[in-house]
């Protein structure tokens, strides 16, 4: 993917707005994007403010696909430092 600009701690903020995950979570934002992807991907579901936050962000469609950004956001998170092949 031309022009890849991966998820950064500003963009989460920006559309995080009042969501409440309790007090764990709610200090580790990327942590519930990530999470939330990888539900995505495994072909689970999520809680509603966590995919309009994954929608948001331009990683999924309203119609609960998976983009190009978020596919490559996936290898980002998970796949590109715990691959050697």
């Amino acid at each position: 993917m031309k022009n890849f600009k991966p998820v950064t701690i500003e963009d989460v903020e920006k559309f995080w707005g009042n969501a409440n995950f309790g007090p764990d979570l709610n200090s580790r934002k990327m942590d519930v994007v990530k999470g939330a992807l990888l539900k995505w991907a495994s072909e689970f579901s999520t809680g509603y403010t966590a995919f309009r936050i994954l929608v948001d962000l331009g990683l999924m469609t309203e119609k609960k696909r998976i983009t190009a950004r978020g596919r490559r956001q996936l290898w980002e998170f998970f796949g590109k430092d715990s691959l050697s092949v």
